[in-house]
């Protein structure tokens, strides 16, 4: 059994880079066309305060989605993000039981969303996502059992994405980074992880992350920058 703080090390790695990287570019277009540009505006200027830490700034145009749109779950999830972030910064509890408050509702209207259109790939993408967040929220919290309850639900949501649509692009960032992490993790790590229901390969990883450095309309760059970090601290090549 590995050291407890290296499975921590591991968890922290891998929830932080593959639902980060994956939400932050992937989620951007889930408004309908017609809306989309305002809102991704919006959004956009939303994460860029979230990002200086003018987290009351942020708030503004995320409250702003809502307004707008209330049965879109992209303001109601950059919203309870606001209070994972403070958390993860100064682990305050009332921003811990606000961010599960939140993403609670957000998991809702996304699966509002899904009932009405199973093929709504975006909204399974936020779904998982929440739930990846939330996992980060409990593993800052010492609850390492909700915590791999919430990264099984993560990777399965992700996956089921993909599967249903192989051209959700977006997608294939994340998951190109967790099934990497998961495949470099030492044999005994990676049997626990295999065990909580999550498994790994490297090279599939790598695949994924060339797919969507190639095709990606959000998430090209990340994966670009992605794959030449991977080539400098894992392979090696400084080329």
């Amino acid at each position: 059994m590995p050291e407890p703080n290296g499975l921590m090390k591991y968890a922290r790695t891998l929830l932080l880079l593959a639902v980060l990287s994956l939400v932050l570019t992937g989620s951007l277009s889930a408004a309908p066309p017609a809306d989309e540009a305002a809102i991704r505006q919006q959004v956009l200027s939303g994460i860029d305060a979230m990002y200086s830490m003018r987290f009351d700034d942020a708030r503004t145009p995320f409250n702003a989605v809502i307004q707008q749109q209330p049965d879109n779950p992209t303001g109601y999830f950059f919203r309870a993000t606001l209070h994972l972030w403070k958390y993860l910064f100064d682990k305050s509890e009332p921003d811990l039981k606000s961010f599960i408050t939140e993403s609670d509702r957000t998991i809702s209207i996304a699966e509002e969303a899904l009932d009405k259109n199973s093929n709504d790939s975006r909204a399974r993408t936020y779904i998982g996502a929440m739930y990846g967040y939330r996992a980060m929220a409990n593993i800052q919290a010492d609850n390492y059992l909700k915590a791999s309850l919430d990264a099984r639900s993560c990777y399965t949501y992700l996956s089921e994405t993909l599967q249903k649509d192989p051209r959700q692009y977006e997608a294939y960032l994340g998951m190109g980074i967790f099934n990497f992490v998961i495949g470099a993790l030492p044999e005994t790590s990676r049997l626990v992880m295999n065990i909580a229901g999550m498994s790994g390969n490297k090279e599939r990883g790598l695949q994924q992350l060339r797919i969507a450095a190639e095709k990606a309309e959000y998430a090209g760059n990340d994966a670009k920058l992605v794959l030449g970090l991977l080539n400098v601290y894992y392979k090696g090549d400084y080329g």
